[in-house]
């Protein structure tokens, strides 16, 4: 982590909504290398209206980069931000919300956004955020661990002319 980088990066993306708002993919990129940096400082400008923006990839950079920082100011920010979407937008944001949340906070209470709210509420004041990260299941684990470059967690299996050999 590198203090001078983050703040390069947090004033780029102040100073460059417009422009980033049209370059899906520098938008994506830019986020990505925030959460990288796993800097709670940077919770609250990746959440702000982050469950607003127009495409998929990049309301998910900026949930995921978020939660990669693994801070209990990540799982307020995130399901404070669920809390202010409106409940038809927020089913369709689930997708990208679960496995953030999985992520955070190492539960994972489905794809229904008001179950996580219910948690939250019963929760909130006693819950700490788990030291290891937890195995997010399924594709959705698959994706995740795509999206931050890491390392399959399997074999693939063998093509069919390789079987049997």
């Amino acid at each position: 982590r590198h203090e001078r980088s983050l703040k390069a990066l947090q004033a780029y993306a102040r100073k460059e909504q417009r422009a980033l708002a049209k370059d899906v993919d520098t938008s994506v990129s830019l986020y990505k290398s925030i959460g990288r940096q796993r800097d709670a400082s940077s919770v609250k400008m990746l959440l702000k209206r982050a469950l607003d923006e127009e495409t998929f990839e990049v309301r998910r950079a900026r949930v995921w980069a978020a939660a990669n920082q693994r801070s209990p100011e990540a799982l307020e920010g995130i399901l404070d931000a669920m809390k202010k979407t409106d409940t038809r937008r927020l089913k369709g944001r689930m997708r990208e919300l679960r496995p953030a949340l999985i992520h955070v906070s190492g539960v994972d209470q489905g794809a229904d956004a008001s179950q996580w709210l219910v948690w939250w509420s019963e929760n909130r004041k006693t819950f700490e955020i788990p030291t290891d990260p937890p195995k997010i299941p399924g594709d959705m684990g698959e994706l995740w661990r795509r999206f931050w470059g890491e390392e399959r967690e399997y074999e693939r299996r063998k093509k069919r002319g390789d079987r049997g050999r």
